[in-house]
């Protein structure tokens, strides 16, 4: 176990950083390393997940005010405005066009959603694993109305390998048990307050992400959101807010930079029934309605009926909410005269991603009387209209400059030292600053175990290739063998006719048709299965590194596709991955991919 103190880092961190400056990051009147450090020695230890029954407490209490204000919404004609009006039925129009694309139903039956249906990869109720395998073919199906499993059996009737497994699943589990809803609990959020989250009925989930995709790919068709990579979009035009001046040379164009961000509090649990019902097509509210957990399990036993729509853990909370906000703002953008442009446009003016909302600063009173009147708050505190800060998509920008702090989460173990270790000596490189008492408390720690740049931050202490002496060429090149500390994960394992669990893992039933359909969606590749595992023992595994310093960009380059995304530099690229990452590190495992892919976008704007 690691013996770091928190107490001991922080006064490391005072005595390495100048005095903490009181810097208020909506003042102009600081530079970006004042707010940088004052930002971080007030917030790393705010996300420390150390067990808090107060912070749960928190969470619940306000799940629960949160369920009950929106059980009271109620649109008030008599107090609207002829604007309100307006506004409202411009809203209605943009929300019918996009759920009904060239006239036609999005969601023409169940038997569509079950073809874009997914499992994502946490529990479920009654689930045995958080695999698909497991969770379709060796446990007990939950939903919450029969006419889902009614349809789901009409659909799988015609694809006989997924028929047969649940006919084997059925004989040896018994017929899916109906229940009223989901169950809620808590999981760690920072210090102060816990998250709520919901854990749904195995079919439910089915076709809550079926419901999802589909809305994820119209959202693209509709307003170019691909929200597999509109964060980083965010983040770019957040910055372009952050700057001083109100135009500003970008890639050789003149644009405005004129962006305001937007985040609201507790926005997937304020999508109220009555509100949904007064502004989506009666079809989609119907839909929702069939999908949906009516109600939920609270940690302590007692069943709340819910007045949200959908709560976090459901599969189309996020695509939703998306769609709705921008929906807004594509309304208040027409009302205003606003010309709005594609989100995937070289040059956007609006943006959305969840909860995180940027436009022009025009319109930003107008967006925020439309959200209120639907219902949602406003995080004051996380949006900002005026002076030099703007936050979006967890990037912080402070005139330009990435302010974002560091936090600890954990500080359990020897990865847990690295990843402190390696996140600290990034931050304070951007920020250009030393902190050498900080790193000298931390390498003290944990066993010295030298890894590249370009490694986990949990793998081992990131240092320059001086600092490896000690590590062996691989076969007298100048390639250099080291280890990583990674997390031993259980392998589930299919043989012949069976399935082998790893200790201290619930057993599979070995489903021969279910196991086709699971090798078909790309589970059991090469006769093996790792579940998601969080927290366990760690070993060393042998690896070996082509280059150290920095992934071979010269190589790499010739890998790449790259696209330019960028509004303020033309060395900030999005890269498209296909195979770009096999020549830097050989055999790369796992999520080794990112950190190299980050270490190219930091030399790249170096």
């Amino acid at each position: 176990m690691s013996d770091v103190s928190r107490q001991v880092l922080l006064s490391c961190l005072r005595s390495d950083l100048p005095g903490d400056c009181f810097a208020d990051k909506k003042s102009p009147f600081f530079n970006h390393q004042e707010v940088a450090v004052t930002t971080l020695l007030g917030s790393i230890f705010k996300k420390y997940e150390d067990p808090n029954p107060e912070a749960d407490a928190k969470a619940i209490s306000k799940f629960l005010a949160v369920n009950k204000t929106a059980g009271t919404w109620n649109i008030a004609t008599d107090r609207l405005s002829s604007w309100d009006e307006e506004l409202l039925g411009t809203l209605k129009r943009y929300l019918d066009n996009f759920f009904h694309p060239a006239g036609d139903l999005l969601v023409p039956s169940l038997e569509s959603l079950f073809f874009s249906g997914d499992l994502g990869p946490g529990a479920n109720l009654l689930s045995r694993g958080g695999d698909f395998y497991t969770k379709m073919f060796s446990s007990q199906l939950t939903v919450t109305k029969s006419e889902l499993y009614s349809s789901y059996r009409r659909t799988i009737a015609n694809l006989p390998s997924w028929f047969g497994a649940e006919n084997q699943r059925q004989e040896r589990m018994g017929d899916p048990v109906v229940v009223e809803g989901n169950r809620t609990s808590c999981v760690p959020k920072n210090v102060d307050i816990s998250r709520t989250i919901s854990t749904e009925p195995t079919l439910n989930m089915w076709y809550q992400l079926g419901l999802g995709n589909i809305i994820r790919e119209r959202l693209f068709q509709f307003f170019g959101i691909d929200l597999s990579n509109v964060a980083d979009i965010n983040r770019e035009m957040a910055r372009l807010g952050s700057l001083e001046k109100q135009g500003v040379s970008l890639v050789n164009e003149q644009i405005s930079n004129d962006f305001c961000t937007i985040d609201l509090e507790s926005a997937s649990d304020s999508m109220n029934l009555g509100m949904l019902k007064f502004i989506l097509p009666e079809w989609v509210y119907d839909l929702l309605m069939l999908l949906r957990s009516p109600s939920t399990r609270m940690p302590d036993g007692s069943r709340v009926e819910l007045n949200m729509v959908s709560t976090m853990g459901n599969g189309f909370t996020f695509p939703l909410q998306t769609t709705l906000f921008s929906c807004i703002v594509a309304a208040v953008y027409e009302q205003a005269g606003i010309p709005r442009k594609r989100v995937n446009h070289p040059e956007p003016n609006f943006s959305v991603f969840g909860d995180d909302i940027i436009i022009v600063r025009k319109v930003y009173n107008r967006v925020l009387r439309v959200l209120e009147m639907l219902g949602f708050t406003v995080n004051a505190d996380k949006s900002f209209s005026e002076g030099p800060f703007r936050e979006s998509c967890g990037s912080d920008f402070y005139k330009g400059h990435f302010v974002r702090p560091v936090y600890i989460r954990r500080l359990d173990g020897a990865q847990d030292t690295y990843v402190a270790f390696n996140k600290l000596i990034r931050w304070a490189t951007v920020q250009g600053f030393s902190i050498p008492n900080t790193a000298q408390y931390l390498l003290k720690k944990a066993r010295f175990n030298p890894v590249p740049l370009w490694e986990s931050d949990d793998a081992g202490f990131k240092v320059p290739r001086w600092m490896a002496l000690k590590l062996k060429s691989h076969h007298g090149s100048s390639s250099l063998v080291y280890k990583a500390c990674v997390l031993k994960r259980g392998v589930i394992k299919l043989h012949e006719s069976s399935i082998f669990v790893p200790r201290g893992q619930r057993n599979r039933d070995y489903n021969p048709c279910g196991v086709l359909v699971a090798v078909t969606k790309g589970e059991f590749r090469d006769g093996e299965l790792t579940p998601r595992q969080r927290r366990g023992r760690v070993v060393w595994i042998r690896r070996v590194a082509l280059s150290w310093d920095y992934p071979p960009v010269s190589d790499l380059r010739g890998y790449l596709v790259c696209e330019r995304i960028a509004f303020c530099n033309a060395k900030l690229t999005r890269i498209a991955f296909g195979q770009a990452i096999w020549p830097v590190a050989g055999q790369v495992e796992g999520e080794r991919w990112k950190t190299a892919l980050y270490a190219v976008l930091e030399l790249s704007l170096a």
